[in-house]
């Protein structure tokens, strides 16, 4: 007596995914599942003897900082520290809910995570026996979304810079000659009062002209002498600049240096990015802490890492999206312009820098392409 082919083989043969010749497709097929199982994120949740209950798969647990074990858990009791998510999963479940690509973000403890999520029922002889939810994180394209709106205000601010910074720096130009003839011709007749005041004037309009070249430098292109550098050599160099202003706030400077391809970039233009991230550590850190340099090869993004941590306070994360703004500032007498400077050299590199923040210290991490190794 033949065997009754089953519902799954009928079902599988009607898709033309099961008969003579076409196992490979059939492999192919069950391996698309398995790969696609194993890469989602994906949980079913379903209710068994009025109890709540989640399956979920290795790449759902890694997604939301859980523990994996194969099994069937308490989903009240897996989601207490997401109360968030559990109220989406729960609404939708009770409510027999089904939707394509529904935007929802959570914070981690290093970063938030922005996803889509697709909910499917299952059903059983029309009964509805649970759901099952699909993650796609977007994180990447947002981050990338953000990148661009920043590219663009930064060249929209860089067309006004252009035209207004010159304009400035010349009247500027002969304001500073008049008060130099001015100090010079006080100090002959002994008028020391006044002379201190034009002092000042002098510090005021050449902090104007700095800030002046500050915007152009994010206005204009810039001439890059590009060469192969030690990143590492680079890294002690600068960080050795600031040990001493590091001792006077008794902050305690540690190198963590790794074996790195050499980076092909301008090193004075460098130089200047570096010593603008340890200066803003060491600020953080006001009276003590650790400033950490370190440097690693990230194989799987062919990139080296340069990162400044710090151990202040940590960065609010409803400011991450917002620190490398041009004229976003915490400072009391800041500029706005710092991060947004090195931004911008960074990028002529072709590399990126980014930040994390766990609500307890700080570490911005340079991005570069390698250009050999040694």
């Amino acid at each position: 007596m033949a065997d009754t082919p089953s519902s799954m083989q009928l079902f599988l043969e009607k898709l033309g995914l099961q008969g003579p010749g076409v196992d490979i497709r059939n492999f192919a097929v069950m391996e698309t599942l398995r790969i696609t199982v194993n890469i989602y994120p994906m949980v079913f949740v379903f209710q068994q003897d009025e109890k709540l209950l989640m399956e979920m798969n290795a790449a759902f647990a890694e997604l939301f900082e859980m523990s994996y074990s194969p099994g069937i858990l308490d989903i009240k009791k897996a989601f207490e520290s997401n109360p968030g998510i559990l109220s989406l999963l729960l609404g939708t479940l009770s409510e027999k809910k089904e939707y394509i690509s529904h935007f929802h973000y959570f914070e981690r403890i290093d970063r938030l995570v922005y996803m889509l999520i697709d909910a499917q029922m299952i059903k059983k002889d029309e009964l509805h026996i649970g759901t099952v939810f699909i993650f796609r994180e977007i994180s990447n394209l947002i981050q990338l979304e953000t990148d661009l709106l920043r590219i663009d205000r930064l060249s929209t601010i860089g067309k006004m810079a252009a035209g207004i910074a010159h304009e400035i720096r010349n009247p500027m130009t002969s304001i500073r000659g008049f008060l130099q003839m001015l100090s010079r011709d006080l100090i002959g007749n002994n008028w020391g009062k006044q002379k201190a005041y034009t002092d000042l004037a002098l510090q005021e309009i050449d902090r104007v002209n700095e800030l002046l070249n500050q915007l152009l430098l994010l206005a204009k292109p810039v001439e890059f002498v590009l060469k192969d550098v030690d990143i590492n050599e680079m890294v002690k160099d600068v960080g050795k600049l600031h040990e001493s202003d590091a001792i006077i706030h008794q902050i305690h400077v540690k190198y963590r240096l790794a074996s790195v391809p050499r980076v092909k970039m301008d090193e004075n233009m460098f130089k200047q990015v570096l010593t603008n991230l340890i200066r803003n550590a060491i600020e953080a850190m006001e009276d003590s802490g650790e400033l950490k340099l370190s440097t690693h090869y990230e194989a799987d993004k062919d990139k080296v890492v340069v990162e400044v941590a710090d151990t202040g306070p940590g960065i609010p994360s409803y400011l991450n999206d917002r620190i490398f703004d041009a004229f976003f500032t915490t400072k009391e007498h800041g500029t706005g312009l710092g991060l947004a400077i090195c931004q911008r050299i960074v990028h002529e590199f072709g590399g990126h820098i980014r930040m994390t923040s766990k609500g307890y210290g700080t570490t911005f991490a340079i991005l570069l392409p390698p250009s050999a190794w040694e």
